[in-house]
């Protein structure tokens, strides 16, 4: 019951675009001022060749190809969730030379009423519970899943007990960095000229590994759109490497301008089997990261505050912080 917009660089609006906007709605009066019927010459259907641009976009951000011709068997399920997903992920796995892929297929096909989970969310243990159960029966070595726009990934790791167990979106952040840092030193791509990026609630440990490497960290606030506009800001003075947010969203590269569960899983799939490749596992490799920059502990606690009341409840509560800001924080 909503829609984003984008703008010219295919990242979504910010100031003053949203804000121009929000007045444009505010304006209407009356309900007979909304124009329901479409102009049919603004809707273009897009197809298979912006799928294939979009496919070979992905393909371009690999930076172990050889890597990966070598692990071309790493085992990997796969659930779509009844997402739209299964378009799109399959192929880019397929397409890097990943050949043993197994899909999750009862949730395959795309159904907006989820029948298999109770909430169709990759952060939720539930939602991915087949594909665990899968990975369990085929000894897999990675487990992913994607919410159902397919912005969003869960990945699962093996630990030393042989449980399967899942990583939380500043892991599963942290790890992309920490592989990409290292595989774009292996390369010689670092240059000093070169950035991630990520929101401010998003783990430190991420500002850390980039200090550690020379590349400069961006923090934005919560939202992707901030990250895009930071990678929109520096395009033809800086690269950007990657970036992310704790709520699973991770982007690699710049050709695409918001979070990217397909790219996501791409780079996952690569991380994993650079691992495999070095002997290790996907457990060990991010033991690896936390005992070369410490280790970092986190607890999301979720307060809700329902309708109206709710709302002025917190509304309440940001006038109060802003008026009389805390002393001491934790000590």
């Amino acid at each position: 019951n909503g829609y984003k917009v984008y703008w010219v660089d295919g990242s979504q609006v910010v100031a003053p675009h949203d804000k121009n906007i929000v007045a444009e709605v505010n304006a209407i009066t009356n309900v007979k001022d909304i124009k329901f019927k479409g102009v049919k010459k603004r809707i273009k259907m897009i197809g298979e060749v912006l799928d294939k641009k979009y496919l070979k976009a992905v393909k371009s951000i690999a930076v172990s190809p050889r890597i990966i011709k070598k692990q071309k068997d790493l085992k990997i399920v796969y659930s779509s969730i009844h997402g739209t997903g299964i378009t799109m992920v399959p192929p880019a796995l397929a397409q890097l030379g990943f050949e043993n892929v197994t899909i999750v297929q009862e949730q395959a096909t795309p159904d907006g009423n989820f029948p298999t989970v109770i909430y169709p969310n990759p952060e939720e243990k539930e939602a991915m519970s087949l594909a665990l159960k899968k990975a369990q029966e085929i000894d897999a070595d990675l487990v992913i899943a994607t919410d159902p726009d397919a912005d969003r990934v869960g990945m699962g790791v093996k630990n030393p007990e042989g449980e399967w167990q899942l990583l939380n979106g500043n892991q599963a952040a942290s790890l992309i960095i920490f592989y990409l840092l290292k595989a774009w030193k292996s390369a010689g791509k670092l240059t000093g000229n070169e950035f991630v990026c990520k929101t401010i609630v998003t783990t430190d440990l991420i500002d850390a590994m980039a200090e550690k490497a020379g590349v400069k960290c961006y923090n934005t606030l919560t939202g992707f759109k901030y990250i895009a506009q930071v990678i929109r800001e520096l395009e033809g003075k800086q690269t950007f490497i990657g970036g992310g947010e704790e709520s699973y969203g991770y982007l690699i590269g710049d050709k695409v301008r918001d979070k990217d569960a397909i790219a996501s899983c791409a780079m996952i799939a690569e991380l994993t089997a650079y691992a495999k490749h070095k002997g290790i596992s996907l457990f060990d490799f991010l033991a690896d990261m936390y005992k070369t920059f410490g280790f970092y502990y986190e607890g999301l606690i979720s307060v809700t505050k329902k309708g109206k009341t709710g709302a002025e409840e917190i509304q309440q509560m940001m006038t109060d912080f802003r008026n009389n800001p805390p002393k001491t924080l934790a000590g």
